[in-house]
């Protein structure tokens, strides 16, 4: 095993109370590592064995890794552990050519890295695709079918939308359209150049590919880079997927991804659109129950700009809950007004 200082492929996990889930992780990355992959974990506020588990993985496994314990005020978060992981692979690999990260909760594709690694001789910047870990489907139950479907067919129609006005050439609608952190991929100095990820408690996958477009960075959204993650409605970042997943199967209102505007201000916007995946602001995110007449709204305005509005294709630009037909019966339902889907992801 080379050096850690000889690496050119860095992989940022961090990781906050999940002994029950870091060694998997590890080991489908540990799976595909050479001797120029390294880990760099970042351990932080956490009560449980999770830095201890993940230095005796890396041992066993004979990966390459370095691992922080740190502790990060109320005001900062994944974020923040991402920029700090990714700040020490750069210090210590001064080699580095390609920077990914991933979460603590998922397990990548056996071609994860071999992907990304193709996708970066092309492009500054690569956003995986996100599936649910398959075992877990059952953890959830409750999941109106009729309303994800709803939601699928939305984000869909509103990626097409992008795909006609939008002057950022990567928000076609032939992509599924994410930007999770349990599968982003820089090259180094785009990295760089962007400043790097924000002190942010969530939301950081989707503002970095926001902040690389804006630079005029070239980010794909790429089908082929897969990673499987949990389905815990219990999460680590307020905000997330698990306050996401709660709302969608406790039976009451919620408001649907951030990222979707209103068909009418899609409308208005059309000549100027802000970069995708949107921040959400500007609009009021839309109510579940009022996104019928958002999708009819939607398609009408389609409708003028190409004549006929297809029925979105099979599998494609797949929400970030499509297909999730799930819940908890023992789960506490206490359902957020609104949940930032941004950094877990399907």
């Amino acid at each position: 095993m080379m050096p850690i200082n000889t690496c050119e492929t860095a992989v940022v996990i961090p990781a906050r109370n999940e002994a029950r889930r870091i060694a998997a992780c590890i080991e489908a990355l540990a799976a595909q590592a050479d001797s120029t992959l390294a880990l760099f974990i970042v351990v932080n506020n956490t009560q449980d064995e999770t830095a201890t588990l993940a230095r005796d993985c890396c041992k066993d496994l004979k990966v390459q890794a370095e691992i922080a314990e740190i502790a990060l005020p109320p005001e900062h978060g994944v974020g923040t552990a991402r920029r700090i992981g990714a700040k020490l692979a750069l210090r210590k690999a001064p080699r580095l050519k390609h920077l990914l990260s991933t979460d603590a909760d998922s397990i990548v594709a056996g071609d994860w890295i071999e992907r990304n690694r193709a996708h970066l001789a092309e492009v500054d910047a690569v956003c995986g695709h996100i599936r649910p870990i398959s075992s877990e489907i059952d953890n959830l139950t409750g999941m109106d079918p009729v309303l994800d479907d709803m939601e699928n067919v939305y984000r869909a129609l509103v990626l097409r939308f992008y795909g006609h006005y939008a002057a950022d050439g990567s928000s076609a609608a032939n992509h599924h359209g994410e930007a999770s952190g349990a599968s982003l991929g820089f090259r180094v100095g785009a990295y760089r150049d962007v400043g790097g990820f924000s002190n942010m408690r969530c939301s950081e996958d989707r503002d970095i590919a926001r902040r690389l477009k804006a630079i005029g960075r070239t980010v794909r959204h790429a089908e082929d880079v897969t990673v499987r993650t949990s389905l815990r409605l219990r999460g680590r970042a307020p905000g997330g997927m698990s306050e996401a997943l709660r709302a969608r199967i406790c039976g009451g209102s919620y408001t649907i991804d951030e990222s979707l505007p209103p068909a009418e201000w899609l409308w208005l916007h059309r000549t100027n659109l802000p970069i995708w995946p949107h921040d959400g602001r500007g609009y009021d995110p839309i109510e579940i129950h009022r996104l019928g007449p958002e999708i009819a709204a939607l398609k009408a305005r389609l409708a003028l700009t190409e004549g006929v509005v297809p029925a979105p294709r099979n599998g494609a630009a797949p929400t970030p809950l499509a297909g999730l037909r799930e819940a908890a019966a023992t789960t506490e339902c206490q359902t957020p007004h609104h949940a930032n889907t941004s950094h877990a992801p399907f």
